[in-house]
């Protein structure tokens, strides 16, 4: 009988945990927008999921996230300047975000600015103190010469509009 009462408690306890977990993804509308994002990026289509990331951000204005996700989607549409913009964003948030450090600093040096690349660098070294991937990417990157196309942003061509007929 002890046993039963045991096993009916535990029962209990997984069916309540299991009910809070169900109800938190639900309750985080943030995050169901951030992962409709993510699945628009992997289906090359940033322009899509710039909508899905803002929405989030609106939602959730304190999560770095949708920040870091809207950088990544104006450097999928070649404009490393909004990128850097969205990064500085999430950076403001999370300060120690080492994903948006690192995309920063690589934008930074494609921008031709290694010594902001470099502050990056070194807040990398103070956050990862056993070393860490992005350690590596940015110091690959800064060792490399960068070439004046390099730091050209693809900057998509404007549309021309009808020029408006004159009436007689």
């Amino acid at each position: 009988m002890k046993t039963l009462n045991i096993f009916l408690s535990a029962s209990l306890c997984l069916a309540f945990a299991a009910q809070g977990l169900a109800k938190s993804a639900s309750v985080n509308p943030a995050l169901n927008l951030i992962r409709q994002a993510q699945t628009a990026m992997v289906a090359n289509k940033p322009t899509d999921a710039l909508n899905f990331y803002e929405s989030a951000a609106a939602l959730d204005p304190n999560n770095a996230a949708p920040y870091i996700g809207m950088a990544k989607a104006y450097e999928q549409l070649g404009l490393r300047g909004k990128a850097l913009r969205y990064y500085r964003e999430a950076l403001m948030i999370n300060p120690n975000d080492q994903d948006a450090l690192e995309a920063q600093a690589i934008g930074m040096i494609a921008r031709g600015k290694p010594d902001q690349a470099r502050a990056n660098l070194d807040r990398l070294h103070r956050i990862c103190v056993k070393g860490c991937p992005s350690i590596a990417h940015v110091e690959a990157a800064l060792s490399k010469p960068v070439t004046q196309s390099s730091m050209n942003t693809k900057v998509q061509p404007r549309r021309e509009l009808p020029k408006p007929v004159a009436k007689p």
